[in-house]
């Protein structure tokens, strides 16, 4: 057989070399499914709007910020010698964010995607919610739009980063990689931190009752909130106005609480007094507020300077998240002559807290915001 010539080896390459280049590269699967996610969201849009039963629990305003989201891009042109069109999406509170997040990848046929996050606890909720991690539910499956049999075709493989190094690494080996944003800050987000958050404590009490529309206790429960706001307003002289939020089991337990507190608390929960109820917090006409799943997470309000877990909280996502509701300083007293308060978390022995509070103080030391890698990777 005839040793093939110079020229048919040159051509055989330049041919191989030319589909090599010219081949599409295999799609993400977030590529994959963007007509089927989409498609399945409009269908949800379209029965909430008729007033009909959903196969999933999204809210109508979380589909429509995606959706809108998408036609923006859709109809964006870039320009390759100008920046990329940003688009900025502003929820409600409790409108369920991270299912934004995790649905977005998908109307906007994402080929990869970067993450960035405010803490290491909002990352690892968002790899769950992308199907990373044991004992718990991808948000396709929370929401009811897939079984869990069906992810596998859906979940594009997650990558956690936790230095920058990690970022640029994973994102040449896949198509979705997550990371806290503090980690590309160095110490300067320390520094940001201090002048911007609260420092907090945590305080425990005994219960008069286990029982929580016990006269008795919601009387207890009244008193121990007035001594810490107190205390507050002590701190800060030029705050006049704390808050605080209560977090329970279950929207009955919102009602009684509030109720058995009085003229000075509220309850926000879905149901119809929803918006009056948050707009009376938020303006302060009403002293507390109690959620059970509303507000949780995202409720960005100033004068909170207590918040109160009455529930057995086992989720240090849901523990952080919630805390996360009183440490945000006021915004008229940052700079040279800080907010002075100390924030409150508060809870009850019967609860069981102090060890949800000792694991974020331990995670808060193991992982500290300028912790960095140096210019020589050491």
């Amino acid at each position: 057989m005839q040793a093939p010539s110079d020229d048919d080896l040159v051509k055989e390459y330049e041919e191989n070399r030319r589909k090599f280049e010219n081949e599409e590269s295999e799609k993400s699967k977030f590529e994959k499914q963007s007509k089927l996610i989409t498609s399945s969201l409009k269908h949800n849009l379209l029965q909430i709007r008729k007033g009909l039963a959903t196969p999933s629990s999204l809210y109508d305003y979380q589909i429509d910020a995606v959706l809108k989201t998408a036609d923006f891009f859709a109809r964006s042109k870039p320009v390759p010698s100008e920046a990329p069109d940003m688009a900025l999406i502003v929820a409600p509170p409790g409108s369920g964010k991270s299912g934004m997040v995790t649905l977005l990848p998908y109307v906007l046929s994402s080929k990869k995607v970067l993450i960035l996050t405010p803490s290491q606890i909002i990352s690892d909720q968002l790899a769950a919610d992308f199907g990373r991690g044991e004992g718990t539910q991808p948000f396709f499956v929370k929401s009811g739009m897939f079984k869990r049999a069906e992810c596998k075709k859906l979940l594009e493989p997650l990558f956690l980063a936790r230095s920058t190094r990690d970022v640029v690494d994973y994102m040449e080996e896949g198509n979705l990689v997550i990371v806290n944003a503090q980690k590309f800050a160095g110490k300067a987000a320390s520094s940001v931190s201090r002048v911007t958050i609260r420092p907090t404590e945590f305080s425990e009490k005994p219960a008069v009752s286990e029982v929580l529309n016990d006269p008795k206790f919601l009387e207890q429960l009244g008193k121990d909130i007035a001594e810490i706001l107190g205390k507050h307003e002590g701190q800060e002289r030029r705050e006049k106005s704390p808050q605080a939020m209560i977090l329970v089991g279950d929207t009955y337990q919102a009602k009684d609480v509030a109720n058995g507190l009085g003229e000075c608390a509220t309850y926000i929960i879905a149901d119809k007094n929803r918006d009056k109820n948050l707009k009376d917090f938020t303006k302060g006409v009403k002293k507390i507020a109690v959620v059970c799943g509303m507000c949780r997470e995202g409720y960005d309000n100033s004068n909170v300077t207590l918040v109160v877990f009455l529930r057995k909280c086992q989720s240090s996502v849901l523990f952080e998240q919630f805390c996360g509701r009183c440490i945000r300083m006021h915004r008229g007293l940052i700079g040279k002559n800080p907010d002075k308060t100390v924030a409150t978390v508060l809870s009850y022995k019967h609860f069981e807290q102090s060890k949800m509070w000792a694991a974020r103080e331990k995670r808060a030391e193991e992982d500290p915001v300028e912790e960095e890698e140096n210019e020589d990777g050491e």
